[in-house]
């Protein structure tokens, strides 16, 4: 089974082999800047001229000379989930992810809202937050799954994310098949 990491690694490594979006990509003034007063160094404001990169399926440029390992950019494709800051008394979000040794990244958005990366064991969700700018370290989320056409989907989604919060791994499964075999003195056996 390909993992939507692997997906999302084969998709950069195309572009970084394309020579139309590397000089896209290098015209731009700048690329993503971090944060200073955010949660970390992972966290990082989109510029006016990363509007273009949604022509390439980003919500931002990404340096095209950085190696496929330094980490994949922030995807307008990738299906996000939609949520919201929660009121006091929820867990913090992020210390729940550092906990089980996921990675974070975030790209606060020229209208004000927040796109959170969240990767461990092979899976990557993304998370829009309405209002980003106000997110903390120490805030809670409330996830929206609206009815519609990609609720399958934000559920597959909404999984992972549940998934990487509690640390599960499913194991890969091998289906149990019973060999059943004829013989010449037994119309039917099985071993």
């Amino acid at each position: 089974m390909t993992t939507l990491n692997k997906l999302e690694t084969y998709a950069w490594e195309f572009l970084l082999r394309n020579p139309k979006y590397k000089a896209e990509a290098r015209s731009c003034p700048t690329f993503i800047e971090p944060k200073k007063d955010k949660i970390s160094n992972s966290f990082y404001e989109q510029l006016p001229s990363d509007l273009a990169a949604h022509n390439w399926g980003l919500l931002a440029f990404k340096d095209p000379e950085m190696p496929v390992y330094a980490g994949t950019p922030f995807w307008s494709a990738l299906p996000t989930i939609e949520a919201e800051i929660a009121q006091h008394g929820q867990p913090a979000l992020i210390p729940m992810f550092s906990k089980v040794g996921a990675s974070i990244s975030g790209l606060l958005l020229l209208n004000g809202n927040l796109i959170l990366k969240i990767k461990h064991g092979g899976r990557t969700v993304q998370i829009g937050i309405k209002d980003g700018r106000s997110f903390s370290q120490n805030s809670g989320l409330v996830i929206r799954l609206p009815v519609a056409l990609n609720l399958p989907v934000q559920l597959s989604r909404s999984i992972d994310l549940w998934n990487i919060a509690t640390g599960y791994s499913p194991k890969k499964s091998q289906p149990k098949v019973k060999l059943i075999t004829t013989s010449y003195y037994s119309p039917l056996m099985a071993i």
